[in-house]
């Protein structure tokens, strides 16, 4: 049996060697900002009515922070920033993945459906939508991809 040979492409999102913190600090920023300007926005609004804020304040900050967190974590697991294509086979990788070191299995490819701006990449049960503007090297991307689509329903 042949060596199947590695290609690995890397999205704009890439973590690089980021750790698990800074990836989660980077993504939830923007989130905490939007949160803390509609918060005080709101509380300042009910300063002005000369109500009570305590309320506003302590359930408008819990929830915020419980919607930002999930709404992170809903981003960092289903945005693919690395993709891996060998032979028929394909594997991505998230935010999560790469700042935690882990490593995905390689998955046949089933599916690839190309879309402008978004091309949906079926391996296996997962499928992943791919922002074009996210990869530079969407090219040759797409052509690897193919290529394993191809391979995997020849064999």
């Amino acid at each position: 049996m042949s060596e199947l040979t590695l290609e690995t492409f890397a999205s704009r999102l890439h973590p690089g060697e980021a750790s698990a913190t800074a990836v989660w600090g980077r993504a939830i920023g923007g989130k905490l900002a939007v949160l803390v300007v509609a918060l005080f926005t709101i509380v300042a609004g009910l300063a002005l009515l000369h109500r009570p804020i305590g309320a506003a304040l302590g359930w408008g900050a819990g929830l915020g922070l419980v919607a930002a967190w999930y709404l992170t974590r809903l981003q960092l697991e289903r945005r693919a920033v690395e993709i891996r294509v060998a032979g028929p086979y394909a594997a991505v990788r998230t935010a999560l993945d790469v700042a935690a070191r882990r490593a995905a299995p390689l998955t046949p490819v089933i599916d690839l459906r190309r879309g402008e701006p978004i091309t949906t990449l079926t391996l296996g049960d997962d499928v992943w939508e791919l922002d074009d503007d996210d990869w530079p090297e969407l090219g040759p991307l797409l052509a690897a991809l193919s290529t394993a689509r191809r391979t995997a329903h020849s064999a």
